[in-house]
């Protein structure tokens, strides 16, 4: 399995052509790579998580998961359904610790099922450490917000 950085710069591209371009929704994806790392440090990587469920768009999610453009979904919300759609890539494609998820619910129901199993505990490293490799993606590639 490749370190973080490969597996951060693989998601981080994945995304990024979704939306090259447009230049709204890659400062919103950027201000969520640099504040989202926090949140995990700070909360815990469920709440984190729960937090990017609760900001994130439902409609949006399901067609990032089948394949289909991101369509009519606000900027900011489409920072961080982006960018939650990366962490349920990581989560599930790279270290296989969460089910196929099409949708926001079931997303909602792994993450509940790795904190009641107590997983966390082993998974917070590891999700920190791909987070923070992102950021520095994020950072290096896409515009800096206004007065930052």
């Amino acid at each position: 399995m490749p370190g973080y950085t490969g597996i951060a710069i693989n998601r981080f591209m994945e995304v990024y052509n979704i939306i090259k371009g447009k230049k709204e929704i890659e400062k919103s994806l950027r201000a969520r790579a640099r504040s989202a790392p926090s949140l995990v440090a700070s909360h815990g990587a469920a709440a984190a998580l729960a937090f990017l469920l609760s900001k994130s768009s439902k409609e949006g999610f399901e067609k990032l998961v089948s394949g289909e453009e991101l369509e009519k979904v606000g900027k900011e919300e489409a920072g961080y359904t982006l960018y939650l759609y990366a962490i349920y890539r990581f989560l599930h494609d790279d270290l296989e610790k969460i089910d196929d998820c099409s949708n926001l619910e079931c997303l909602a129901k792994e993450i509940a099922r790795l904190d009641e199993e107590g997983q966390w505990r082993v998974l917070e490293e590891p999700l920190l450490d791909f987070m923070v490799e992102f950021k520095k993606v994020a950072e290096a590639l896409l515009e800096k917000e206004e007065g930052e």
